[in-house]
């Protein structure tokens, strides 16, 4: 098999079982005002490397592959994860990756009712200007010191 084919075939492995135009999205400029005024949860679903290199403040890692259990540990410590009502939003690289579409999707599936996809991912998110999180980030923000300002633009 030529290596173009292989790559359209593995490509087409990724996609969700529905198209992504029908999931429920959330723009860049919307993230940033609900993160501000809410509490939802905001799921990295690429994997632990890369959420320890750069993530978007206060979200948590759940690798797409591992989504159901990383969920059930996270809501241990975070309660919010046991209503199936709560806003959840995911994300990954940008637009051209998947695993933000299929992470939502499989959290449908798991029951919760509420779940944004936010296509534009951290690639979205570094375009407008706003700052990172991690060891290539723009440095983390101690827990207790979070508030709707560590979302405002990098410095």
């Amino acid at each position: 098999m030529p290596a173009e084919r292989h790559v359209e075939t593995v490509g087409l492995c990724f996609e969700p079982r529905r198209g992504v135009g029908d999931m429920k999205r959330i723009t860049t400029d919307e993230l940033r005002a609900r993160m501000a005024r809410d509490g939802l949860m905001l799921l990295d679903v690429r994997g632990d490397v890369a959420y320890e290199n750069e993530h978007i403040p206060r979200s948590l890692s759940a690798p797409v592959d591992e989504i159901e259990e990383r969920v059930r540990e996270l809501s241990r410590d975070d309660p919010r994860l046991l209503d199936k009502e709560e806003t959840i939003v995911t994300y990954c690289g940008g637009l051209a990756c998947p695993l933000s579409a299929r992470a939502a999707e499989k959290l449908e599936e798991m029951g919760y009712s509420n779940v944004l996809h936010y296509a534009e991912g951290i690639a979205g998110w570094k375009e407008a200007g706003l700052r990172t999180e991690g060891s290539q980030g723009g440095g983390a923000i101690p827990r207790g010191e979070q508030t709707g300002t560590d979302v405002e633009t990098a410095a």
